[in-house]
């Protein structure tokens, strides 16, 4: 194979070969490599095509990233390679396991193909696109970052988890069109949220999808700075409301603005749990540290996803929640918790039926 001889999986030799006729040059070792961007973007979708990149699949597309000719598919394949490890390890697998991941990888990497801006100038198409396929596989990873974006996230997760190719289809088509629907909402963000430039710590496709929701629901302020504070968070209502349009059944929601909740919600939290629903939580983030996980609060200022049933012991509960980019969060982080204290800073909740 000449210059193919360092990379090892067949699949993405085939794919690069395959998808273009100037390779049939290429097969002369003594030729230069001429890969398009669309043959890159091929390479990376063969990699994907059995649901799975694995590291030395990585290794084969970062020899892939240093035959190209175009900075765009080296910078897009070198971002795919150092984000991947961070999520799964070094020694990980990234893995696409229903076939509704899959199909929407396909949709994503026919993204990738394409060019421009789309409606945000601001973010980059190729990590936008990078960053919603990892997304796909692995929505925990959904991080607000700096943005009081906690709300939008925390349905977006649970909306990722259980449609990915109608949360694929929703980022992409917002996007490329400055609007999308989920379910019957029509997301049309502001000019103020598409030309905003996130911080670098966030994520692209974060900004995108969470902001672009909670703009679009927003009929006082514009979500397109960091600093929004208040117009950037979601009630209990709102994000119930947000569960219900998007085709969420039986949606039940509890909220206390002032004061927590009672021994007896904890009951209800587990049924719905254990019945299946999805379900968000509105705590005081004190509760999510060790140094304040017991002080006296008097307002919900976080959502959360509940991963776990709440196990009530003699010590206190725990459980386990997503969070900040964190799937498997632990609640307490520190000593006990009582279940006093943990229903002090519990201040709300909505659970519905995924559709």
């Amino acid at each position: 194979m000449g210059k193919w001889d360092g990379i090892k999986s067949q699949k993405i030799i085939d794919a690069l070969q395959n998808f273009s006729q100037s390779l049939a040059a290429d097969l002369d070792p003594g030729a230069p490599v001429t890969l398009t961007h669309e043959n890159v973007v091929n390479g990376v979708s063969a990699a994907l095509g059995d649901g799975v990149l694995t590291p030395s699949e990585l290794k084969d597309l970062r020899i892939v990233a240093d035959m190209t000719m175009s900075g765009r598919s080296f910078l897009m394949l070198r971002y795919l390679i150092e984000q991947t490890p961070k999520i799964v390890g070094a020694e990980g697998l990234f893995s696409l396991t229903t076939a509704g991941e899959r199909v929407a990888a396909d949709y994503i990497c026919d993204f990738l193909k394409r060019t421009g801006h789309g409606f945000f100038p601001p973010l980059d198409r190729d990590r936008v696109g990078i960053d919603l396929l990892l997304r796909v596989g692995n929505p925990e990873i959904m991080n607000q970052n700096p943005v009081g974006l906690c709300g939008p996230l925390a349905f977006l997760y649970n909306f990722a988890s259980d449609k990915p190719l109608d949360y694929a289809n929703f980022a992409l088509k917002l996007y490329e069109n400055g609007s999308a629907k989920i379910g019957d909402m029509l997301i049309e963000p502001s000019k103020g949220c598409r030309n905003y430039s996130p911080p670098s710590s966030m994520s692209p496709a974060d900004w995108l999808t969470a902001a672009s929701l909670r703009d679009s629901e927003n009929w006082w302020f514009d979500v397109d700075d960091v600093e929004v504070g208040f117009s950037a968070g979601a009630s209990i209502g709102e994000v119930a409301k947000w569960f219900e349009r998007a085709g969420y059944t039986d949606v039940k929601s509890e909220a206390n603005m002032v004061s927590g909740l009672d021994p007896s919600d904890i009951d209800d939290l587990n049924r719905y749990y254990n019945e299946g629903r999805r379900v968000v939580l509105r705590i005081n983030a004190k509760m999510l540290y060790a140094a304040t996980q017991s002080e006296t609060t008097h307002r919900g200022n976080h959502e959360v996803v509940l991963s776990s049933p709440i196990a009530r012991t003699p010590q206190g509960v725990r459980l386990t929640i997503f969070t900040w980019g964190r799937g498997k969060f632990q609640i307490p982080q520190g000593a006990a918790l009582s279940e006093k204290d943990f229903l002090g800073n519990l201040y709300g909740y909505i659970a519905g039926k995924p559709y």
